[in-house]
């Protein structure tokens, strides 16, 4: 990375909290998506327009110095220079499998966070006319958003160059918004969001225990099971959210809750829900660590109906995006006491619901998002619910010293067949529905 004029920030809350757990973590703390490209590649084009998308978007050039006697790095914007594009010959190989290991050994690697660069893109050709495009980024410069962000701004960056338009909007600095979220966020005034923040998350809590866990000790390496709901349930899952008027992603964070409450034996219980953390209009398209993981808590009793349950988590839901940006990632668990970085409570359980972007035609080529990875938070197990059109895809992830395959495998189960019946008898007690089929 050249020298240039390099200008120093500090961290967000959101990377002082990855830069903690990245030290014992870092193998895991990356964002990563890969691109299927169909067609003739202009290769001119597609270098130009992942060169121009890290002009645009000052987070793909920062890298992270620590000084001596320091406990966090500042962040230091470098100037644009040239890019690193790694071309594979992969003709020989399977298309899924050598795309498998190639992403896995691209999670594997290392950054160099103080030299950079901060961003590493691989094309393999697998034909003239099929190639794959793997961009691998650090927790530190990326969320699970930026994925689907970065796969639009390369496609109208390399329409841009085809038909020679000029992108004129500017893309936000990431260490405008760090500096703002600080400033936010250790001003001393007693705002009704951090008190909002502070009644939902006490700092009393701790993380459920479920008869099929089995502590073990060992590195931090996420396992993963999917499961494509099938074609009945979303079809049920839709009409009934459109009579009823809920929302489909909190119908199935519900869902999650009640499992947890159900297997654990626990009335209460909090789950951390993603949330992009773009609330202004000029942030819907950038790039960078901006999500949080916002705690939403829900008391089960013996008699709580599914459908009470529902309205009470969706208005959590609620009062929770719109208190966002006073969240401090732990500060709600530890009142700011000890650093604001550091969860007491150990790794969490989580939820996530995400839409997965539409292909693209460009210049007689057919981009499609074709995976996506992202750890930006330790967690014990995790539900991604990704959205295809109107199918839905449940990947159960996974610490594999907190579960095995087998005990994921029968929370998916249960799960799915907890889905059917909310849907069949949404007006029935939680403790009546069945979970085993």
């Amino acid at each position: 990375m050249p020298e240039g004029t390099n200008r120093a920030h500090r961290l967000s809350p959101q990377q002082r909290r990855v830069w903690m757990h990245g030290h014992r973590l870092a193998a895991q703390f990356k964002v990563q998506c890969a691109v299927l490209v169909e067609g003739k590649v202009d290769r001119e084009a597609l270098r130009g327009s992942l060169l121009r998308m890290i002009e645009r978007h000052e987070v793909l050039r920062t890298t992270f110095s620590l000084q001596a006697n320091e406990e966090f790095p500042v962040q230091v914007v470098r100037e644009p220079g040239s890019l690193f594009l790694l071309e594979v010959d992969s003709r020989e190989g399977n298309l899924e499998a050598t795309l498998e290991q190639a992403l896995r050994d691209e999670q594997r690697k290392d950054f160099d966070l103080e030299n950079g660069p901060p961003a590493r893109f691989i094309l393999h050709r697998f034909a003239d006319n099929r190639h794959i495009l793997i961009i691998t980024l650090p927790s530190l410069c990326a969320d699970e958003f930026s994925l689907q962000n970065v796969f639009g701004e390369i496609t109208r960056s390399y329409r841009g160059l085809l038909y020679r338009e000029e992108i004129t909007e500017q893309a936000p600095p990431y260490v405008q918004f760090a500096d703002w979220q600080n400033r936010l966020l250790e001003d001393n005034d007693e705002s009704d969001g951090k008190q909002f923040w502070v009644d939902v998350d006490p700092g009393d809590r701790g993380t459920a225990t479920f008869p099929f866990e089995s502590p073990s000790r060992g590195p931090f390496d996420p396992g993963s099971i999917r499961i494509d709901l099938t074609a009945e349930i979303d079809e049920q899952m839709n009409s009934t959210s459109t009579s009823r008027g809920f929302a489909i992603d909190v119908f199935l964070l519900t869902c999650w809750e009640a499992l947890l409450s159900r297997l654990s034996g626990e009335p209460e219980i909090v789950v951390n829900m993603l949330s992009d953390g773009r609330i202004y209009e000029e942030m819907e398209s950038a790039l960078g660590l901006y999500a949080k993981w916002l705690p939403v808590r829900h008391k089960f009793s013996k008699r709580t109906r599914f459908s009470d349950a529902l309205k009470d988590i969706d208005l959590s839901v609620r009062k929770a995006s719109a208190w966002q940006e006073y969240f401090m990632p732990a500060q709600g668990r530890n009142h700011g006491r000890d650093d604001p970085s550091v969860d007491s409570n150990g790794p969490a359980i989580a939820f996530a619901y995400q839409v997965w972007a539409d292909p693209q035609w460009v210049g007689g080529l057919r981009l499609s998002l074709v995976s996506e990875f992202a750890c930006t938070d330790p967690f014990k197990l995790k539900l991604v619910c990704r959205q295809f059109d109107y199918h839905h895809r449940l990947e159960f992830h996974y610490d594999p010293c907190a579960y095995s395959t087998e005990a994921v495998e029968a929370i998916s189960r249960r799960f799915v067949v907890l889905v059917k019946q909310a849907l069949s008898e949404t007006d029935a007690v939680v403790d009546d529905l069945d979970m085993t089929g």
